[in-house]
């Protein structure tokens, strides 16, 4: 499928996004300024564009924990910078940091730091999408480390045994934490644990963005016809598991030869310059203001007050209903 040149370069700006959003934020962690646990996606940013970038008003994602540049995207950048900061004015309040958000008023989660359970969740956003005939579909991210969690093949089960509108994908980038897939799993490719449920199930190359769009939007437009299916994507990661991972378990090499030749920005960078859509000067620009935007929304955004003991102990965030009292 052809894009028009506008669209091209909205794609590219949301590669070059989502690249320097992932080296910023392993800066500001290393600097000790950003709190907690994050698990960049550098290295696999066109699986991230390529999904966010076709999803519909009426689609919910529930997205492989990777895919952190997009979700600022989706939910607003400095919403979500803020998030993660902890601070007031963040898409949970600053409540929820970086793993365990819900923002049901953009169809996005629930989340959380059991892998496989908000999977398991997500099915169920499914099944009322079926039994109130919404127009959209699910769109279920998972890692090739998660997919070996129990409650992963009960969630794949029920999908497939009620024809629930859900796009299933896995994210795989070579290492479940540290482990190989081939330690984990006889099999070939994750992509056949679906069809062992009978869900149409394929793996792909997750360098192509545009190869990504199209087999999503292939997808989708099945599973919003009550038709779901699995899709595997292959990447590589760049990095550990969370930001100060000494991978000690990996050849370095590894890295090496994907940053020298499955570098998706890279990629699609030489496609843009091949095929006369952008000029050297026209994308460097667009890094730069880039760049600039994402220093100012994390600074602008330690600004922000830290949120109070009052807003930490507000029940109300954590249950639906009811009158609370000290």
């Amino acid at each position: 499928m052809s894009y028009t040149k506008e669209e091209y370069l909205e794609i590219y700006k949301m590669l070059s996004f989502s690249r320097l959003f992932g080296e910023i934020t392993v800066e500001y962690v290393m600097k000790g300024i950003l709190p907690g646990f994050h698990h960049p996606g550098l290295g696999e940013e066109a699986l991230m564009v390529g999904i966010f970038s076709e999803l519909g008003t009426d689609d919910w994602i529930v997205p492989q924990h990777r895919c952190r540049p997009m979700m600022a995207w989706k939910l607003g950048k400095r919403e979500y910078v803020k998030e993660i900061l902890g601070r007031k004015g963040g898409i949970n309040g600053g409540m929820s940091g970086d793993s365990h958000f819900f923002v049901p008023e953009k169809k996005v989660g629930p989340y959380d730091g059991l892998l496989g359970q908000a999977q398991a969740l997500a099915a169920g956003v499914a099944l009322n999408y079926k039994m109130n005939k919404t127009n959209g579909c699910v769109v279920i991210g998972a890692g090739d480390g998660t997919m070996n969690e129990g409650v992963v093949a009960e969630a794949l089960n029920i999908i497939a045994a009620w024809k629930l509108p859900v796009v299933w994908y896995i994210q795989n980038n070579g290492y479940g934490m540290s482990m190989k897939p081939e330690e984990a799993t006889g099999l070939r490719d994750l992509s056949q644990r679906g069809e062992g449920f009978g869900l149409l199930s394929s793996t792909y190359d997750g360098v192509d963005v545009f190869l990504v769009k199209e087999v999503m939007r292939e997808a989708m437009a099945r599973a919003r016809k009550g038709e779901p299916s699995l899709v595997e994507f292959r990447t590589t990661r760049w990095t550990g598991h969370f930001i100060g991972d000494p991978t000690v378990y990996r050849d370095q090499t590894e890295v090496a030869v994907a940053k020298a030749n499955r570098d998706p920005i890279k990629w699609n960078r030489n496609f843009m310059l091949a095929h006369n859509l952008a000029s050297e000067d026209q994308l460097n620009l667009i890094d730069e203001e880039l760049r600039k935007e994402v220093y100012s929304i994390f600074d602008d955004s330690l600004e922000a007050p830290i949120k109070s003991r009052a807003d930490v102990s507000d029940l109300s965030k954590v249950f639906a209903g009811g009158d609370f009292h000290e």
